[in-house]
Protein backbone atom coordinates (compact mmCIF):
# COMPACT_ATOMS: atom_id res chain seq x y z
CA UNK A 1 0.00 0.00 0.00
CA UNK A 2 1.50 3.52 -0.69
CA UNK A 3 2.13 5.63 1.77
CA UNK A 4 -0.10 8.77 2.03
CA UNK A 5 2.97 11.43 1.70
CA UNK A 6 3.65 9.79 -1.67
CA UNK A 7 0.01 9.71 -2.97
CA UNK A 8 -0.08 13.58 -2.40
CA UNK A 9 3.07 14.08 -4.14
CA UNK A 10 1.76 12.06 -7.38
CA UNK A 11 -2.05 13.79 -6.57
CA UNK A 12 0.16 17.45 -7.01
CA UNK A 13 1.82 16.21 -10.11
CA UNK A 14 -1.14 15.39 -11.81
CA UNK A 15 -2.81 18.67 -10.98
CA UNK A 16 0.18 20.91 -11.91
CA UNK A 17 2.22 19.33 -14.36
CA UNK A 18 5.54 19.32 -12.49
CA UNK A 19 7.59 16.21 -12.22
CA UNK A 20 10.12 14.28 -9.80
CA UNK A 21 12.70 16.09 -11.77
CA UNK A 22 12.19 19.28 -10.91
CA UNK A 23 14.93 21.08 -8.92
CA UNK A 24 14.40 21.17 -4.63
CA UNK A 25 13.47 24.80 -4.59
CA UNK A 26 11.22 24.88 -7.59
CA UNK A 27 8.62 22.54 -5.78
CA UNK A 28 8.93 25.07 -2.58
CA UNK A 29 7.08 27.89 -1.91
CA UNK A 30 8.58 30.04 1.24
CA UNK A 31 5.27 31.54 3.08
CA UNK A 32 6.51 34.30 5.76
CA UNK A 33 3.87 35.97 8.10
CA UNK A 34 4.61 39.73 8.26
CA UNK A 35 3.51 42.42 11.16
CA UNK A 36 5.76 45.33 11.56
CA UNK A 37 8.93 43.74 11.16
CA UNK A 38 10.12 45.20 7.91
CA UNK A 39 13.92 44.30 8.79
CA UNK A 40 13.37 41.19 10.02
CA UNK A 41 11.17 39.99 6.79
CA UNK A 42 13.50 41.00 4.37
CA UNK A 43 16.00 39.42 5.93
CA UNK A 44 14.16 36.12 5.80
CA UNK A 45 12.98 36.67 2.40
CA UNK A 46 16.49 37.85 1.00
CA UNK A 47 17.62 34.45 2.61
CA UNK A 48 14.97 32.30 0.74
CA UNK A 49 16.12 33.71 -2.21
CA UNK A 50 19.70 33.72 -1.92
CA UNK A 51 19.68 29.65 -1.08
CA UNK A 52 16.83 28.32 -3.22
CA UNK A 53 16.56 30.56 -6.45
CA UNK A 54 13.21 29.02 -7.75
CA UNK A 55 11.38 28.82 -4.56
CA UNK A 56 8.52 30.76 -4.43
CA UNK A 57 8.07 33.39 -2.26
CA UNK A 58 5.22 34.42 -0.78
CA UNK A 59 4.53 37.16 2.30
CA UNK A 60 1.04 37.87 3.97
CA UNK A 61 1.33 41.28 5.13
CA UNK A 62 -1.08 41.02 8.60
CA UNK A 63 -1.90 44.69 7.81
CA UNK A 64 0.80 45.88 9.13
CA UNK A 65 0.76 49.42 7.28
CA UNK A 66 4.52 49.61 7.35
CA UNK A 67 5.35 49.61 3.26
CA UNK A 68 6.97 46.54 3.09
CA UNK A 69 5.86 45.09 -0.24
CA UNK A 70 7.68 48.66 -1.75
CA UNK A 71 10.53 47.16 0.49
CA UNK A 72 10.28 43.28 -0.82
CA UNK A 73 9.85 44.89 -4.64
CA UNK A 74 13.25 46.43 -4.18
CA UNK A 75 15.26 44.19 -2.34
CA UNK A 76 13.60 40.97 -3.61
CA UNK A 77 11.54 41.42 -6.87
CA UNK A 78 10.42 37.92 -7.11
CA UNK A 79 8.41 37.47 -3.59
CA UNK A 80 5.22 38.17 -4.07
CA UNK A 81 3.70 40.67 -1.19
CA UNK A 82 -0.61 39.72 -0.24
CA UNK A 83 -2.13 42.29 1.79
CA UNK A 84 -4.54 41.53 4.50
CA UNK A 85 -6.85 44.27 5.41
CA UNK A 86 -7.24 42.96 8.93
CA UNK A 87 -4.88 40.47 11.04
CA UNK A 88 -6.39 37.83 11.82
CA UNK A 89 -3.27 36.20 13.03
CA UNK A 90 -0.30 33.65 12.18
CA UNK A 91 -2.51 31.07 11.50
CA UNK A 92 -4.69 32.55 9.64
CA UNK A 93 -1.88 34.04 7.33
CA UNK A 94 -0.90 30.97 6.77
CA UNK A 95 -3.60 29.40 5.42
CA UNK A 96 -3.90 32.43 3.15
CA UNK A 97 -0.21 32.30 2.00
CA UNK A 98 -0.90 28.02 1.39
CA UNK A 99 -3.95 28.98 -0.91
CA UNK A 100 -1.77 31.72 -2.96
CA UNK A 101 0.35 28.82 -4.48
CA UNK A 102 0.47 25.89 -6.19
CA UNK A 103 3.60 24.39 -5.25
CA UNK A 104 3.59 20.67 -3.64
CA UNK A 105 5.72 22.03 -0.57
CA UNK A 106 5.21 24.51 1.95
CA UNK A 107 8.23 26.59 4.09
CA UNK A 108 6.57 28.14 6.80
CA UNK A 109 8.79 30.60 7.61
CA UNK A 110 8.73 33.72 10.80
CA UNK A 111 9.80 36.86 9.62
CA UNK A 112 12.16 36.58 12.87
CA UNK A 113 13.94 33.45 11.17
CA UNK A 114 16.04 32.96 8.11
CA UNK A 115 17.26 29.93 6.27
CA UNK A 116 20.67 29.18 6.22
CA UNK A 117 22.54 28.12 2.92
CA UNK A 118 21.63 24.17 2.16
CA UNK A 119 18.08 24.24 4.07
CA UNK A 120 15.47 24.45 2.09
CA UNK A 121 17.08 21.43 -0.20
CA UNK A 122 17.80 19.52 3.16
CA UNK A 123 14.49 19.56 4.10
CA UNK A 124 12.94 18.85 0.48
CA UNK A 125 15.77 15.63 0.59
CA UNK A 126 14.16 14.55 4.04
CA UNK A 127 10.87 14.63 2.64
CA UNK A 128 11.55 12.72 -0.63
CA UNK A 129 13.45 10.14 1.30
CA UNK A 130 10.67 9.49 3.77
CA UNK A 131 7.69 8.34 0.98
CA UNK A 132 5.32 8.61 4.33
CA UNK A 133 6.28 11.95 5.52
CA UNK A 134 3.83 15.07 5.01
CA UNK A 135 5.91 17.27 7.30
CA UNK A 136 9.79 18.02 8.11
CA UNK A 137 11.05 20.85 10.89
CA UNK A 138 14.28 22.18 10.29
CA UNK A 139 17.13 22.51 13.66
CA UNK A 140 16.52 25.96 15.13
CA UNK A 141 19.65 27.26 16.08
CA UNK A 142 20.23 30.33 17.94
CA UNK A 143 21.74 33.90 17.28
CA UNK A 144 24.97 32.43 18.47
CA UNK A 145 24.97 29.18 16.53
CA UNK A 146 23.93 27.03 19.32
CA UNK A 147 20.51 24.47 19.56
CA UNK A 148 17.15 26.31 20.02
CA UNK A 149 15.02 24.26 22.49
CA UNK A 150 12.42 23.84 19.62
CA UNK A 151 10.89 20.24 20.23
CA UNK A 152 9.14 18.73 23.25
CA UNK A 153 8.28 15.12 24.03
CA UNK A 154 4.25 15.35 24.06
CA UNK A 155 2.54 14.64 27.39
CA UNK A 156 1.24 11.61 28.30
CA UNK A 157 -2.28 11.26 29.65
CA UNK A 158 -3.61 9.05 32.07
CA UNK A 159 -6.90 8.21 33.51
CA UNK A 160 -6.97 8.59 36.77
Amino acid sequence: MRQSGERVRDLYSKLVGTSAGSSPAERVAAVIVHFRTPDETERAAVAVAADAPGAEIVVVDNASGDGIARRLAERVPSARVLEERVNRGYGSACNRGARETRRPLLLFLNSDAYVLPGSVEALVRALDQDEGAAAAGPRLLETDGSLQASIRRLPRFSAR
